[in-house]
C-alpha cells in the first residue's frame, strides 16, 4: 500500500525539477571550454557569454548546424578566426 502513495508525487517532483532547471541561468551557461577546435563550416552562428552570478567565465558559444553548442575561450586564436568566418558569411548574405 505504501508504494501507491509515492507514485502520485513522482510527476510533481519532475515538474518542480523541470521548472527549476528551465528558469535558471546555469542551464544555458558555459562552465568550461571545449578542448576541441571545430571548423567554421560546421557552425551556423555564435553568442557571447559574459560573467554573471551563475556563469563564472566569459565564453563564445558556437551554435552548430547539428544543434549543438560549443563553449570556446574568447582569447584563443581559433575562436577569433571562427568568429571572423561567421561574420563574413553573414555579410555575403
Amino acid at each position: 500500500m505504501e508504494r501507491f502513495r509515492i507514485y502520485p508525487l513522482v510527476p510533481l517532483a519532475i515538474l518542480i525539477l523541470y521548472l527549476f532547471v528551465s528558469h535558471s541561468e546555469s542551464g544555458s551557461c558555459c562552465l568550461r571550454y571545449s578542448k576541441k577546435q571545430y571548423p567554421c563550416h560546421k557552425m551556423k552562428g555564435y553568442s557571447i557569454q559574459t560573467i554573471t552570478r551563475t556563469c563564472d567565465i566569459s565564453a563564445i558559444i558556437f551554435h552548430t548546424k547539428k544543434h549543438k553548442y560549443i563553449c570556446a575561450n574568447p582569447a584563443q586564436q581559433w575562436t577569433k578566426e571562427r568568429i571572423q568566418c561567421l561574420n563574413k558569411r553573414v555579410k555575403r548574405m
